[in-house]
């Protein structure tokens, strides 16, 4: 079931602002905790040739969530309850043993790791750009590729699911970015009106996904050379050098194999570099700068 959140100041017939958390608006903890915590777990049944046993418990982990990418699974591909446990259970049939369950419990993992300082954060611009397009009025919506039960606790940790009216994520649509049915799951809503807005910071998952479902897409690209950072969001897909840029980050998208899109076709109608930019540019895009 879909934890539904309706924050004051919501008014109707605004703009659908949705957004990608990870890499946009926070930091989870699967890096620095949730998955260096299973590969300790797991590098004992690694067996003894392998010189760096937490790194190929690691590898065999992403390998199985690209194995499933590749063949057309992609809501399973994000459920890393079931990937660790597929691993575990691939390592436990060696005869080394069974690893202990109680230290493969994904969720129960998030959980404890948002606690743990330094594990999660707000990324730089989150808070501000929320709270203006709030006042706006605007109706905001989380589409994740991450599960619900990996995103609520971090979004709560963080206190930032207050912002949004609805999260969804895979296993609730029944599909994954950058699928055009989890973006319109997402945006039939008798709260708003008009095209609806996507802010994510991958190539293929949001940019092209948002603009292919219909919506206005806005690309986070942090990494944005400086000599393009002067022209407008909307200026910027259309610059010399652009080409180049988005060349890079396409193929910086894990299992960019599994997703038949060319590069060509990964063209947002916007790219910002920064959070602080978004909210103006939303003002233009919905008219009310004007």
């Amino acid at each position: 079931m879909r934890t539904q959140f309706l924050p004051s100041g919501v008014m109707a017939l605004k703009t659908q602002i949705s957004f990608d958390l990870d890499g946009v608006l926070q930091q989870n903890p699967f890096r620095l905790g949730v998955f260096p915590h299973v590969c300790r777990a797991l590098a004992p049944f690694i067996g003894a040739e392998e010189p760096e046993p937490e790194t190929a418990v690691r590898r065999l982990i992403l390998g199985e969530a690209k194995r499933r990418l590749l063949d057309g699974r992609h809501v399973e591909a994000y459920d890393w309850d079931d990937i660790v446990a597929s691993v575990a259970n691939a390592l436990g049939a060696r005869g080394a043993g069974a690893p202990d369950p109680a230290n493969l419990d994904i969720a129960a993992l998030v959980r404890h790791y948002c606690e743990v300082p330094g594990m999660i954060r707000r990324l730089p611009g989150a808070c501000e750009a929320l709270c203006a397009l709030k006042e706006q009025g605007h109706p905001l919506i989380v589409i994740s590729n991450g599960y619900h039960k990996y995103q609520l606790p971090v979004l709560k940790a963080l206190a930032i699911d207050g912002f949004f009216h609805d999260i969804v994520t895979p296993e609730q649509a029944g599909t994954a970015k950058p699928a055009p049915g989890i973006f319109r799951d997402a945006w039939r809503s008798r709260l708003a009106a008009g095209t609806p807005i996507h802010v994510g910071d991958d190539l293929i998952h949001d940019a092209w996904g948002a603009r292919a479902a219909g919506g206005y897409s806005v690309w986070l690209h942090a990494a944005l050379p400086e000599h393009m950072r002067g022209a407008s969001p909307e200026e910027r897909p259309f610059l010399e050098g652009f080409a180049e840029a988005r060349d890079a980050a396409y193929q910086r998208t894990f299992a960019v194999e599994a997703y038949p899109v060319p590069v060509s076709e990964c063209m947002p109608h916007a790219v910002i570099w920064h959070l602080s930019e978004l909210p103006a540019l939303v003002a233009r895009i919905t008219g009310a700068g004007q």
